[in-house]
């Protein structure tokens, strides 16, 4: 673990992290390993729990930032996605928020978000957001779930 994270984290602030700072949106896809040696780092979990956590294959994951935990995408089948699949016996580690507090690991395809900004660049956004979650939904062959768009920049 030690020699995957000597190479994760330098990619992840060298890279990633400068992408996300140009307000781009970044998919990882990797191994188990780097994949958790990564969520030790932006979910500060500590080296020697990191082994207590499971990755499943092919689950889409999305790190909340604001909160420092991943989210899940509820694709609405029973049971959700947090109870189908094994994270390990450290699985709520990647679920907590770091500023504690409960909090539904799941976001829906149906859940609106929010913006702050105004404008043309909100605009861009949420066209960027929209198309993302079409093909979400077209991969999972899920339809009809999208929010709708809003109808001025000032509804951001």
């Amino acid at each position: 673990m030690k020699d995957c994270m000597e190479r994760v984290t330098p990619y992840y602030v060298d890279t990633i992290q400068k992408a996300l700072d140009e307000r781009k949106n970044v998919l990882v896809a990797s191994s188990e390993n780097a994949i958790r040696g990564l969520l030790m780092h932006l979910c500060e979990i500590p080296e020697d729990r990191v082994p207590e956590i499971e990755i499943p294959t092919g689950i889409p994951m999305l790190f909340d930032f604001e909160r420092r935990c991943v989210r899940l995408l509820d694709d609405g089948q029973s049971p959700a996605p947090r109870e189908r699949y094994n994270f390990g016996t450290g699985g709520d580690l990647l679920f907590t928020p770091i500023n504690g507090g409960d909090m539904d690991p799941h976001v829906r395809l149906d859940d609106e978000f929010i913006v702050d900004e105004v404008g043309e660049e909100c605009d861009k956004e949420i066209e960027a957001d929209l198309e993302a979650v079409q093909r979400v939904e077209q991969f999972y062959g899920v339809r009809g779930h999208l929010a709708a768009r809003p109808s001025s920049p000032s509804d951001c």
